[in-house]
């Protein structure tokens, strides 16, 4: 089983991989294309040595010196485009060293903190086994319960009062003459009818026996509000109770050395978030020089290799360079038909080599692909607060099997995802993670905006007996932190 530490620190580690996976393909690309350059200007010297046996002095010295323009500026923008793809992989390099520097430190310090967690975890289980054993304590959990039992009864019967309040009112409130007058205030100070109004409103209440039937109604919806207030005193009752075990609590975990420990994790805590901006900043540089590095190599069409190409061929296809090849075949002479013979399998190396630059081109962009699908899965899985000290994954083969079909082109990085969202669980502490009044150790919400400690306090009451369900049931909950402890 895999913690959410362990598992962020093999996806950033298949990450890596991934961004040396292309630093190779970088540096092969590079050769490739300096190899490219470099028989370009061979066969330039070959044309050169051609015109130099078979025209006179004056004419072979025009025509190298139109080659030497054209293999000067197709030297130039290869140059150029090649120091721009080194320099951006020279820099890649150097920051996926901060980078992996970094994310060691941040690593070290998610293990600070878990070490952190578990020390302050076992003192806190250790001081609440003895403190159960306390009279002081158990004098003030049975005052607690009988609190919550009274505090529960009032406010089941309060809600059944309220209820039952709609069906019981229903006479009166359908009754067009009673809610007139009691619409109107009539036999309270509220009642502001005129001389008329008055002799009328009289004359109705009479007939319908309002005054009577005027205490019934507002002691009926009195009723309910009466034993809605009774409940909140009662839980308010109940808190003071809380309050009192918690504060028996405190003081026991405070004899024991708790603020040591309470200490030392949230020093830890923040190292962790120091340590996670720093990796986070680094990632930052990191992206934009992938773009700057992806934009070189992912266009097959780069326009300084393209234009390189077209200026040598242009060169290559002239009039007289032709004329040279023909004439050479037309001749006896062994040194002009070697020369041919050369150009020829040049161009065929060429060929070949135009070939393998191209390939290397699109094995870049697969795995630039791969590479990008695996961070946008990191990304979310901080976002999600996978990342949390809490988290565990039980399918830990799974996971780090389709890494490693991942970092060999197997599967797409899609499947990943998946199989972290299907493998995501809950580690709780030991004992009460609100023993003592504090939410321990990270409060963290489930579906519906509730924190843990509120879902294992209402679970507990709602099935004591079953707390290995519970505890299962706890597990498979969400939670989301936003990469932030």
């Amino acid at each position: 089983m895999w913690t959410g530490r362990q598992a962020l620190e093999r996806i950033e580690s298949a990450i890596v991989n991934l961004h040396r996976q292309e630093t190779e393909l970088d540096g092969a690309l590079a050769s490739a294309t300096a190899e490219a350059e470099r028989l370009r200007r061979e066969r330039t010297d070959a044309f050169r040595e051609l015109a130099r046996i078979k025209l006179d002095e004056i004419a072979a010295q025009r025509l190298v010196d139109d080659l030497d323009a054209a293999e000067s500026r197709a030297a130039r923008l290869l140059e150029g485009g090649r120091r721009q793809l080194e320099t951006a992989t020279a820099r890649r390099q150097e920051t996926l060293l901060e980078i992996e520097q970094a994310e060691a430190e941040r690593s070290a310090s998610a293990a600070a903190l878990e070490t952190a967690v578990d020390a302050l975890d076992q003192l806190r289980t250790r001081v609440a086994a003895e403190a159960g054993t306390s009279p002081e304590w158990g004098r003030a959990k049975t005052a607690l319960g009988a609190a919550e039992a009274v505090a529960e009864a009032a406010d089941k019967k309060a809600a059944q009062s309220e209820a039952e309040l709609g069906e019981k009112r229903k006479p009166y409130d359908q009754d067009p003459l009673f809610a007139y007058l009691w619409a109107n205030g009539y036999l309270t100070s509220r009642y502001r009818g005129g001389v008329l109004s008055r002799f009328m409103d009289r004359m109705t209440a009479d007939f319908i026996g309002f005054a009577e039937a005027r205490l019934d109604y507002a002691m009926l919806i009195e009723i309910p509000a009466r034993l809605r207030e009774h409940a909140r005193l009662q839980r308010g009752l109940a808190e003071e109770r809380r309050a009192a075990l918690q504060a028996i609590e405190r003081r026991a975990l405070l004899g024991a050395g708790v603020e040591d420990k309470e200490s030392a994790v949230e020093l830890a805590r923040r190292r962790l978030a120091e340590a996670d901006g720093a990796v986070e900043s680094r990632q930052g540089v990191l992206r934009q020089l992938d773009e700057k590095r992806d934009a070189l190599v992912a266009n097959a069409d780069d326009a300084a290799y393209s234009e390189s190409l077209h200026t040598i061929a242009t060169a290559d296809a002239q009039d007289h360079i032709e004329t040279l090849v023909k004439e050479a075949k037309r001749t006896l002479t062994p040194a002009d038909d070697r020369i041919v013979r050369r150009v020829g399998e040049l161009n065929e190396h060429l060929e070949r080599l135009d070939g393998e630059i191209a390939d290397l081109r699109r094995s870049a962009r697969a795995i630039a692909e791969r590479r990008l699908e695996v961070e946008r899965a990191r990304d979310r899985f901080r976002t999600s607060g996978y990342d949390h000290p809490d988290a565990t994954f039980g399918n830990d083969l799974q996971l780090d099997r389709i890494l490693g079909q991942i970092l060999g082109g197997v599967v797409t990085s899609g499947v990943l995802w998946d199989l972290l969202r299907t493998g995501f669980g809950l580690r709780y502490p030991r004992g009460r993670p609100d023993f003592g009044g504090a939410s321990f150790p990270f409060p963290f919400p489930l579906p519906g905006g509730e924190d843990h400690t509120k879902s294992r306090k209402r679970r507990r009451r709602d099935d004591d007996d079953d707390d290995d369900d519970d505890d299962d049931d706890r597990r498979r909950g969400r939670f989301s932190t936003g990469g932030r402890f």
